[in-house]
């Protein structure tokens, strides 16, 4: 049987495009998702240290509005809401992201991510990510062991506990100098103890990740159990 020219070149494209589309989603793993809901208090401190490690090149921002392009000198991709093709892109790549931040969100941000309403596009895009098991990273421009008494603290408390149990985890809006460094060191971790359970805990980490053939103490396990953390071997 003969192959005609037009037939050897339609598969010569098909497997250029194969290979060209392979290499392009190849890029788009390991990257980390900003969401930015409202306006982005504190976020060019936390940008610079991203800097400082060499990890700008990992990420996306998604604005809910057009505040913050300029962003883009940085050489971050920046992406807007109110950009159709924008929200395809992100959409289309979203499963290749390594975790999700959101960046000081309202309120009613979070009773709507407690509540699971779907009707918000960076919702439902929060969702997804701890559906799949993803992690969830929520910094927040104030510390929540301050929050005032009565009503109003008290409901605050409840939510966050609320979205602490459905596994999104908490920082402040900031993290601290070496932070990065050392999630990036425990994750490459061959030997998990109680006390560094305790100490993920404490700066509102809800996943642990380890090394593939990383040692667990059963102290570590049970803590870990007790305050609704998972440990991750990798």
């Amino acid at each position: 049987m003969k192959i005609s020219r037009d037939e050897i070149s339609t598969l010569v494209r098909r497997v250029l495009m194969y290979y060209i589309r392979r290499k392009e989603r190849e890029k788009e793993d390991g990257r980390v998702l900003f969401l930015i809901p409202e306006y982005p208090i504190g976020l060019d401190e936390v940008i610079e240290e991203y800097r400082l490690y060499g990890e700008l090149d990992a990420l996306d921002l998604f604005y809910e509005g057009r505040s913050g392009q300029e962003n883009t000198v940085l050489g971050i991709r920046v992406f807007c809401k109110e950009n159709q093709k924008d929200i395809s892109h992100v959409l289309s790549i979203l499963p290749r992201y390594q975790k999700l931040e959101i960046y000081a969100p309202s309120l009613n941000f979070l009773r709507m991510l407690k509540d699971g309403e779907e009707s918000s596009l960076f919702i439902r895009i929060a969702l997804y990510f701890l559906m799949v098991g993803k992690e969830v990273n929520v910094r927040l421009p104030y510390v929540t062991g301050v929050l005032p008494e009565g009503r109003f603290g008290k409901s605050v408390k409840d939510m966050l506990c609320d979205l602490w149990d459905m596994r999104v985890s908490f920082a402040g809006l900031t993290p601290e100098f070496g932070e990065m460094v050392s999630m990036k060191e425990q994750q490459q971790a061959d030997f998990i103890t109680e006390s560094r359970v305790e100490e993920f805990y404490a700066r509102g980490c809800r996943q642990i990740h380890a090394a593939r053939n990383a040692v667990v103490t059963p102290l570590a396990l049970e803590r870990a159990k007790e305050l609704n953390i998972q440990i991750i071997n990798r």
